[in-house]
Order: structure tokens, then C-alpha cells, then sequence
């Protein structure tokens, strides 16, 4: 029997480590054993090479003045809203940047916390979302480092996790899901082009955003690799997991996630996972036959994809390529098949854009300087966040936002106002002090992030989180050694 979604609660996500066999044979709860085992160094580049964030300022936003609280409720040019997940070393607030009124979402990690080589692999997370854009994966707007703090400002996905909608809403009609895995598809063959492979696609990392898009979230895993050189790191979700990672093989990169989505299709269409257990040895089991229930309301043409993507061969298993010429794909996009994405040159030259901006304060040469060297600043967010859809409507017809300068304290939310956020500043647009806004939320308390599931949502089961890195497998140390991310960044950004 397959067991719903509802009811499985999510796929627990970790580094497996060199010990999975014997995990596997005692039957232990993967939950219990995530961190264990002294893990294997992984070939490819080094992961701190190139690999730190660009510093940023936490001083006071332009147009207004310090708070002068210990803990502000801004970050750097960011109101923070309200904390919408936590994990042991980090958090994920919900904020507004103040000069632009968009909505972002700000993970918040503690570097005190983190041995080197955990902090390596952070970097190289932010160092990979640095490299990516794609409509359908979270865009990584901003980095602002200081001492003990790391900000990472990300696209917000206002509607939530695929997961979640799949619990509340039963499975998709394969309209809708076919829709949706276009979408996936085109991004993860975007990151393998790239040279990029994900390694814990699951629908807890699927976003969706405002108009039911879909944001693939959560790199904590990607790594690079290249052709020829295999990558020899076990790691994601065991329920998405690849058979060749249960039996300890090494492997090229793609395939892995290949297979994973092929687990994805499955659950978007049927509302359940393809293969499960009541332990890790009963989920190897069934992984390692590739067997799987297809349920009587799946078209045949569904049905035939699917057994290209779940194939226990990986040299067998489809490409996506392949997959992009897929008959049942392409259902009602006749003429719109499926194509690999073409990456647009960027547009740094939106003078639009760039006459609000020196409406802020900014001036030309900071803002050609910053885009033109692919700074992740507060001046190139500010551009981007600019360039972003929203509630905010055409900056064309702002204007005069230069004249806001003498308005002193409150030239922010005077621009705030300017670009057209209707209804949730009345409680400020008259005050010309900000300082009120300090009630929201403070920073600090590390020591009471509380717990989160390490897959991906945030719901409080907190079995990781709750025993502690430390009880679970030792030292933060003696898990980082394989050269991948653990539960840090595994926590779902947005």
C-alpha cells in the first residue's frame, strides 16, 4: 500500500555518510542517524575557492536614520516581518525592502556556530545561487556578511511549498501537474547545463510563488561536477533517492536527479510516493526493485514517462533532452515543445530603474560599478528588486522621487510611498519616525532557534532539531568533513 503524502510527512533529508549499509541493516530511523558516520571527502572543486559572500553594511538605510536598537528590526535596507522558519543555527524572516516595497525572504545564519569547513560549504551554496538564473528557480538578491552573521536576501515564494499544497489539496489533474513539470524540468536541466546538480529535489524544495509558479529552493546540496569525474557523496531525501546512492555507487551527477524527478512526476499526479517504508531497509528494499503501484487514473502516456525516468540503470535512464520531446510532455503545448532555457543577457541599462535609484540617493557610478561587477549589494538588489513585478506597478510613472531627499526622516517611507504600496504604511506615513517598527522582531537568541525538519518544511517536528547536531553525530565537525552541507542548509529559505 502506498502511503499518502499526509501521512508519510515529508522525507527527511541528511548526508548518509560512509556508514549507510550498516544503518540500513539495523533498521534505525533515519531521523536518529542523519548526521552519523565520519563522511568521505568528495571529489570536485574545493568548496571554499571563490566561494565568499561580498560583504555588505548593516548601517542605517539610506533616507533614514539608525534605530539605535540593539537588536533593529531592519537589515541593512530590509524591514523584517516576521520569522517564518528556524533551524539550529539559522532562521528565515519574511521582510519588506523598505525603498522598493518588495517582499524578500532573509535566511539568517550564524557563522559563530560553524566549524570551516561547514562554512565552506555555505559559501559554496551561495556561490552556485550566485551563478543561477532561471525563472523558475529562487533568485539570490543580495549577501550581507558581517562578523558572526551571514544574510542571505532571496526571492520570497508567497504560496508555499508544493508539499504542502499536495496535502491540502490531494493530487494534481495531469494538466496542472504537467504544467508544473515543465517548469522543473527546464530548471534542473538549466542547472545541469550549468555544470550544477541539485541532489535533494523533493516537493518540500518545490516552491510556488504568487501566480502558482514553481521556485526550485534549498542548494544546500548541489555540488558541481564534470564529466569523467564521479561525484561519491550520499546525501538528499532516502523517498527521492536514487537506487545506485542506496547501493553506495558513485555517480556523474544528473542522474541522481533525473531520478528524483521522476519521483516528483509520480507524486504530483498521484498524491503519494512511488516507493516507501516504515524504515530505511524496507524503503532500500523496494527502491532497489523498482516497483511501483501506477494508479488507475494515470493515462498510459504518464505512465510511459514516468518508466523513463524510474529506470534502476542509470545509464539507461532518460536524459532530459529526451524527456523534452516526451509525448506526454508536450500535451497541449503543440508548436511550444518543450526547449532547453536560453539565459538572457542581463539588463543593467534600464535607465527607468536607474533614475529611481539616484532618486534614493544612489549615485550612476555606484550603480554601474555594482552591476557591472555582479556585486550582490545593496545597490544591485535594490536594481533587481526594482525589475521585479509586484504590487509597486510601472516605475515609470514615479518621478520625482529626487525631491524626496529633504524630507529627512521619513524619506524612506516617503519613497516607500512613492512607489505605490497602498495600505500597509498608514500606520507610519504620518509619524516621520521609524523607530516604532522595533517591535518586530529581533535577531539575536541563538540559543532558541528552536527546531525544524531538516526536508525541507518547517513544522516543528523537530527531531534533529530537538536531540541537537551534537547528540545526534558527534561534533558539527565530524559531519562536515565530506565536504557537503548538513542540516544548516538544508532549511527551505523561503
Amino acid at each position: 500500500p502506498q502511503l499518502s503524502l499526509g501521512s508519510h510527512l515529508g522525507s527527511p533529508c541528511y548526508n548518509w555518510g560512509g556508514g549507510l549499509a550498516a544503518l540500513i541493516e539495523s533498521g534505525v530511523s533515519p531521523q536518529l542517524a542523519a548526521p552519523g558516520g565520519a563522511a568521505r571527502p568528495e571529489k570536485g572543486p574545493p568548496a571554499g575557492a571563490g566561494a565568499g559572500p561580498g560583504r555588505g553594511s548593516l548601517g542605517p538605510a539610506r533616507g533614514r536614520n539608525s534605530l539605535g536598537a540593539e537588536e533593529p528590526p531592519h537589515v541593512g535596507n530590509y524591514r523584517l516581518l516576521k520569522t517564518i522558519g528556524k533551524g539550529n543555527f539559522a532562521k528565515v524572516k519574511l521582510a519588506r525592502h523598505v525603498l522598493t516595497g518588495r517582499e524578500v525572504a532573509i535566511k539568517i545564519i550564524d557563522k559563530t556556530q560553524l566549524n570551516p569547513t561547514s562554512l565552506q560549504k555555505l559559501f559554496r551554496e551561495v556561490r552556485i545561487m550566485k551563478g543561477l538564473n532561471h525563472p523558475n528557480i529562487v533568485k539570490l538578491f543580495e549577501v550581507i556578511e558581517t562578523e558572526k552573521t551571514l544574510y542571505l536576501v532571496m526571492e520570497y515564494a508567497s504560496a508555499g511549498e508544493v508539499f504542502d499544497y499536495l496535502v491540502s489539496h490531494g493530487r494534481m489533474k495531469e494538466k496542472e501537474a504537467r504544467a508544473k513539470f515543465r517548469q522543473i524540468v527546464s530548471a534542473v536541466h538549466y542547472c545541469h547545463q550549468k555544470n550544477i546538480v541539485h541532489r535533494d529535489l523533493k516537493a518540500e524544495n518545490l516552491l510556488l510563488d504568487a501566480d502558482a509558479n514553481i521556485k526550485i529552493a534549498d542548494f544546500g546540496f548541489s555540488n558541481e561536477f564534470s564529466r569523467g569525474s564521479k561525484l561519491d557523496t550520499f546525501c538528499g531525501s532516502p523517498p527521492y533517492a536514487a537506487p545506485e546512492l542506496f547501493q553506495g555507487k558513485k555517480y556523474d551527477g544528473p542522474e541522481v536527479d533525473i531520478w528524483s524527478l521522476g519521483v516528483i512526476l509520480y507524486t504530483l499526479v498521484s498524491g503519494s510516493l512511488p516507493f516507501d517504508g516504515h524504515n530505511l531497509k524496507e524503503l532500500r528494499e523496494r527502491v532497489l526493485r523498482g516497483k511501483y503501484r501506477v494508479p488507475f487514473y494515470m493515462s498510459t502516456d504518464c505512465e510511459n514517462i514516468l518508466r523513463r525516468f524510474l529506470v534502476l540503470n542509470p545509464a539507461k535512464r532518460c536524459t532530459l533532452e529526451q524527456i523534452m520531446k516526451d509525448k506526454w510532455i508536450n500535451i497541449g503545448y503543440e508548436g511550444d515543445e518543450l526547449t532547453p532555457y536560453t539565459e538572457p543577457q542581463e539588463d543593467f541599462g534600464d535607465t527607468k530603474r536607474i533614475e529611481v535609484m539616484v532618486g534614493m540617493g544612489y549615485t550612476r557610478e555606484e550603480i554601474k560599478e555594482a552591476l557591472s561587477t555582479h556585486k550582490y549589494n545593496e545597490v544591485t538588489a535594490t536594481y533587481l528588486l526594482l525589475g521585479r513585478r509586484g504590487e509597486v506597478g510601472d516605475i515609470g510613472d514615479i518621478g520625482g522621487i529626487g525631491d524626496i531627499g529633504d524630507t529627512g526622516d521619513i524619506g524612506v517611507t516617503a519613497t516607500y510611498l512613492l512607489l505605490g504600496q497602498r495600505g500597509e504604511v498608514g500606520d507610519i506615513g504620518g509619524t516621520g519616525d521609524i523607530g516604532g517598527l522595533g517591535t518586530l522582531g529581533t535577531l539575536g537568541d541563538w540559543g532558541g532557534l528552536g527546531t525544524f525538519r531538516t526536508y525541507g518544511t518547517l513544522r516543528g517536528l523537530g527531531t534533529l532539531g530537538t536531540l541537537g547536531l551534537g547528540t545526534l553525530g558527534g561534533t558539527l565537525g565530524d559531519i562536515g568533513d565530506n565536504g557537503d552541507p548538513v542540516t544548516l542548509v538544508t532549511l527551505v529559505t523561503l
